[in-house]
């Protein structure tokens, strides 16, 4: 076998407006890439927080649902109100109020759907119960603000979700 000759690369022979038009094309095409590149991320990014927030919407309109559908038990005969209906009421509330701070604090203020009015409302509404069980008084007076309370929250929710999913205000 003979010996194989490596052949050398003459730089001389190399036209440098040649060269530069090349190298030019090539970072163009480079940063068309990396141009694809980051809008696909970004897209998928955004689509990852549309999801989020669909998701803890429906969370939240599930817990505010539930909310108003055990207050419609107060009225069943033979319900337990001071002990079961109201303590399950205050548990779906304290989720309804988690996931709107939540979605408050990752989304924006467009996205809370329980205003510090509502809040405040269902705290007084909850307060006026504690207060009836306590003194041994009626509770029809705490019923009533429960009422409107829950006529608020149905009324939010009809109107802050559409199809299912939460839309900003």
């Amino acid at each position: 076998m003979g010996k194989k000759r490596r052949k050398s690369l003459n730089l001389s022979q190399i036209d440098r407006k040649q060269a530069a038009i090349f190298g030019i094309a090539l970072a163009f095409v480079a940063l068309i890439v990396l141009l694809c590149i980051t809008i696909a991320m970004r897209s998928h990014i955004q689509n990852e927080y549309a999801s989020a927030r669909n998701e803890i919407g429906e969370q939240l309109y599930t817990e505010l649902y539930m909310l108003c559908q055990t207050f419609d038990q107060v009225t069943v005969p033979g319900q337990d109100v001071e002990n079961v209906i109201i303590p399950s009421m205050a548990d779906y509330y304290l989720c309804a109020q988690t996931l709107n701070t939540a979605l408050t604090g990752a989304f924006g203020a467009n996205y809370s759907v329980l205003s510090a009015q509502h809040i405040a409302d269902l705290d007084a509404a909850f307060d006026a119960y504690d207060t009836a069980f306590r003194a041994g008084h009626s509770t029809d007076d705490a019923q009533a603000a429960m009422q409107s309370c829950i006529d608020a929250v149905r009324e939010l929710l009809s109107a802050r979700y559409t199809g299912g999913n939460l839309s900003a205000a």
